[in-house]
């Protein structure tokens, strides 16, 4: 079912990964992590966190601090 999903997303957007479960940090923040995946998105960078489940409230979170 997950990989059907991922197959779907990658069909409809035309994402193309270029790194997996990359290791992301903020010294200003004092905060570090993984993505699950950053790629092209229409020819532009784009991060996308794999989930599955009900989302959590923390992942909104989670998603900003990426884009700092």
């Amino acid at each position: 079912m997950l990989l059907a999903a991922r197959d779907k997303f990658v069909a409809e957007t035309g994402y193309v990964t270029v790194t997996t479960e990359e290791k992301i940090e903020s010294k200003s923040l004092r905060l570090r992590g993984r993505c699950d995946d950053s790629g092209l998105m229409h020819g532009k960078p784009s991060i996308v966190e794999w989930k599955t489940g009900s989302i959590q409230v923390a992942v909104k979170y989670q998603l900003c601090l990426y884009g700092h």
